[in-house]
């Protein structure tokens, strides 16, 4: 008899042990699960937040200052009374053929 409970405790013992164990790998599980949900939103929020977002409002800081219109603090535009410099325009023209250029491919 003795040694029945014996066994049946060792049993018992084992059965406990696994099943601890196997609780202890679900609440791990389930950690990850809850990890893994949290970076899907988190990855959706960001995607969201940089589909809405305008590059170029963030790259060209458009403004004026007096009677000039400026982009990233450069002036644009000319005094009435300054003659213009024919290589500055010719510059000029050359950055909008290649912003235009940018726009069409």
């Amino acid at each position: 008899m003795l040694h029945s409970i014996y066994a049946f405790v060792a049993v018992f013992t084992s059965v406990w042990q696994c099943g601890s164990l196997y609780l202890r790998i679900q609440s791990v599980l389930s950690l990850f699960d809850c990890s893994a949900e949290n970076q899907l939103k988190y990855a959706e929020a960001q995607l969201d937040r940089l589909t809405k977002m305008n590059a170029f409002n963030c790259t060209f800081h458009i403004w004026h200052t007096d009677q000039f219109g400026t982009i990233n603090g450069f002036r644009l535009g000319r005094l009435p009374n300054v003659p213009v410099n024919p290589m500055i325009s010719v510059y000029a023209l050359f950055c909008v053929l290649q912003m235009m250029q940018f726009y069409t491919c």
